[in-house]
């Protein structure tokens, strides 16, 4: 079609989904370090990287309406996990293997 601009030949569009893929995996390289009580550094990048993000989209405008409380929910929850990465190296060999298990 004349005039049609595919979304396969625009460089931002590439270059922003190779972002979105980077992050994706980032936050779940940081996850999955959370799950295993480590990841201070992985989740500290995972942070910044949202960080950036959300002020990105304050800058453009683009954040509106329920999701800050979407946005405000995921940041708390990484610096939750940030947070519990940090006790738990400080905790070091004291810490058990399934922290779960002090509250049964």
């Amino acid at each position: 079609m004349p005039g049609y601009d595919s979304p396969g030949t625009n460089l931002a569009y590439i270059l922003g989904l190779v972002a979105i893929a980077l992050e994706a995996t980032i936050a779940f390289l940081a996850a999955y370090r959370f799950g295993k009580q480590k990841g201070l550094w992985i989740g500290t990048i995972a942070l910044l990287l949202f960080v950036l993000e959300i002020c990105g989209k304050l800058g453009s405008g683009t954040l509106k309406g329920g999701w800050i409380f979407a946005y405000g929910a995921i940041t708390l929850g990484l610096i939750n996990g940030v947070r519990a990465a940090r006790a738990a190296r400080a905790l070091g060999p004291v810490a058990e293997p399934d922290l779960a298990t002090v509250f049964e």
